[in-house]
């Protein structure tokens, strides 16, 4: 007697759909090209994409409508100093401001005498 199919889950099928749309590479997929392949409406896509950035699980991209990846929960990301004078002070933010794409793709982790989290000094 066959085991009856388990239904997935919203999040199971965005995650599944993803990895698909990635080719098991680490790269991000359009939020459109994503919701497409669903067929989800707008609502459902949002609160579940939500819901999976909000655990770490996935990661978020600039560009026209966005992008979303999986987040590399083994990767801390390098560990970046930044050493500087006080004297530099507006270089060091335009620096810090110019790695913070890498950083919320947690491909690096800064440390600096002033560190910023969460866009606040």
């Amino acid at each position: 007697m066959k085991q009856p199919r388990k239904r997935r889950s919203y999040r199971e099928l965005f995650l599944a759909q993803l990895q698909e749309l990635a080719g098991g590479e680490p790269k991000l997929i359009g939020n459109a090209a994503l919701r497409s392949a669903l067929d989800w409406p707008e609502d459902r896509y949002l609160r579940i994409k939500h819901q999976l950035l909000e655990e770490g699980i996935v990661i978020v991209g600039r560009g026209r409508g966005g992008a979303v990846g999986l987040a590399d929960v083994n990767n801390k990301g390098l560990k970046v100093f930044l050493s500087y004078s006080h004297a530099n002070d507006e270089l060091k933010s335009a620096l810090v401001k110019h790695l913070e794409p890498l950083r919320h793709r947690k491909l690096i982790e800064e440390w600096h005498d002033r560190k910023i989290t969460a866009g606040k000094e």
